[in-house]
C-alpha cells in the first residue's frame, strides 16, 4: 500500500513540476531528488546493518567442543557448539578467525608457529541463552607441518537481531 502511495505523491509531484516549471526543470528537480533518496536509503542501510552487528558483544558468543577434521586434500571440516550468551537478541551470524599452528616439541619444550589463517563466516540462527552444534567446511591453504596440528579461533564480529 506504501508503495502505490508513493507512486501516486511521485506522479502528482512531477505533474505540479511539469506543469508550473516546465520540463528541463522538472526532470533536474526530480533527478536530484532521486539521488538524495538513493544516498538516504544507501545511509540508513548502513546504519541499520552496523546496529544489528552490535546488538551481541563478541564476549557473548563462544564455541565449544571446537574440532577441526581433515576431509581431502585442503579441505577441512570444522565442528563446535555455537553458544549465544545474550539474554534478548537472536545470534543470525558470526565471523571467526580459524588459526592453525605447527607445534613440535624440541628438548621437552613445545614451540608452536601459526602456518595458516583464514576468515569465515558461520550462518545460524541461535536465539538468546541457547546453543546449535554446528558442522562448517573450509578450504585451508597447502600446509606441511612438521609436529602436530593445532587449530584455534577468535571471534571477529557478531550478527543480530531483536
Amino acid at each position: 500500500m506504501a508503495w502505490i502511495l508513493l507512486v501516486v505523491a511521485l506522479g502528482l509531484t512531477a505533474g505540479i513540476l511539469i506543469v508550473t516549471f516546465g520540463y528541463r526543470t522538472s526532470i533536474i528537480v526530480l533527478l536530484v531528488a532521486l539521488f538524495l533518496g538513493i544516498v538516504g536509503i544507501i545511509w540508513y542501510a548502513e546504519f541499520y546493518q552496523g546496529s544489528r552487528a552490535s546488538l551481541i558483544a563478541t564476549e557473548e558468543i563462544a564455541l565449544e567442543n571446537f574440532n577441526v577434521q581433515p576431509i581431502y586434500g585442503n579441505s577441512f571440516e570444522m565442528f563446535a557448539r555455537l553458544n549465544n550468551k545474550s539474554s534478548a537478541h537472536v545470534l543470525t551470524a558470526v565471523g571467526v578467525e580459524l588459526s592453525a599452528s605447527d607445534c613440535v616439541t624440541v628438548d621437552g619444550e613445545k614451540s608452536c608457529v601459526i602456518v595458516g589463517q583464514q576468515e569465515t563466516e558461520i550462518q545460524k540462527i541461535v536465539p538468546a541463552q541457547q546453543a546449535r552444534d554446528i558442522k562448517q567446511q573450509f578450504i585451508f591453504p597447502s600446509m606441511r607441518p612438521l609436529g602436530e596440528l593445532v587449530w584455534s579461533y577468535s571471534i571477529l564480529y557478531t550478527q543480530a537481531q531483536d
